[in-house]
């Protein structure tokens, strides 16, 4: 009898502990714009390999990566959602899909992070540039179940290639620190999000300034005091456009010539939850500055 209530009870808490992280997972695939059973399908067919998991997460994720010319900050995800890290993934997507915000590179990748670690992958986040400027940029770490860490990139809709397959970061950063020739790229995908305005920028000068950047006319949007356009999340034009180009900028203000490569060899913060990952970081960039 005892045994019994023992092996009732076990069960008990087996269904009570799995269910709502599989709960947890459905909603997080529904919150990405996915069909969880067509998903679970493709990976237990093996049509999805591990790599097309991660990167079709990272271009779901890029969906979501609206942008506002706000000079007030007032639609900053900070303050639209200031109680955002102690929402689940799916929860906070959910609200964000119906809500006006400008979105940062570093919260998209903590939110690719914890999309990742829902669904049982090591992930953590890269955050590197030109310390005490606003030249830095944050992405997302992932590790496969073969040991090689991918880069994710959310806000510019990439991923680090080598040949036909996914790049390993650190093999990439070593590349980088020695100085060597290498055939690590990063991929050029293209995903749409909003870009908003506020009435301020609705005038003849700004339209001239978006060659790449939107296209076409800009709409309401679900916050009256802003319109909104279709924003490219495209690496190549998030980097060069010649009038908002990350890499474009930062060569301009700064005088001097960088790719956007080069920038990956100053670590600027932590790896949360992987010291060990941002140990052998330190290690490379060590052995570059030795150099």
């Amino acid at each position: 009898m005892h045994s019994l209530i023992w092996v009732i009870s076990l069960l008990f808490l087996y269904l009570y502990s799995c269910e709502p992280a599989k709960d947890g997972y459905t909603r997080l695939l529904i919150s990405l714009q996915l069909d969880p059973p067509a998903f679970d399908q493709m990976k237990e067919s093996d049509q999805m390999k591990e790599s097309d998991q991660v990167n079709l997460m990272r271009e779901c994720m890029a969906m979501y990566a609206h942008r506002a010319l706000d000079e007030r900050g007032e639609i900053s995800f900070d303050k639209i959602f200031p109680d955002w890290r102690q929402c689940s993934p799916p929860d906070l997507l959910m609200q964000m899909d119906t809500t006006v915000y400008h979105i940062s590179c570093g919260r998209l990748s903590y939110l690719l992070r914890d999309a990742y670690r829902k669904l049982g992958f090591h992930a953590s986040t890269y955050n590197f540039g030109i310390q005490h400027t606003q030249f830095t940029h944050e992405l997302t770490l992932v590790e496969l179940s073969n040991g090689l860490v991918s880069v994710q990139d959310a806000h510019f809709n990439s991923a680090l290639f080598k040949g036909d397959s996914l790049g390993d970061f650190f093999e990439f950063l070593q590349a980088m620190a020695g100085g060597s020739t290498h055939d690590f790229y990063f991929l050029n995908d293209t995903a749409l999000a909003s870009l908003y305005l506020p009435e301020t920028y609705m005038d003849s000068s700004y339209e001239v300034c978006n060659p790449a950047y939107v296209s076409g006319k800009a709409q309401p949007s679900k916050n009256p005091s802003w319109h909104k356009r279709d924003y490219m999340v495209n690496l190549q034009v998030n980097l060069l456009d010649s009038c908002y180009g990350f890499m474009t900028n930062l060569n301009k203000e700064l005088a001097i010539q960088l790719d956007f490569e080069d920038l990956f060899l100053t670590r600027i913060s932590g790896m949360s939850g992987h010291p060990e990952w941002e140990q052998r970081v330190d290690a490379i960039l060590a052995s570059a500055r030795i150099d």
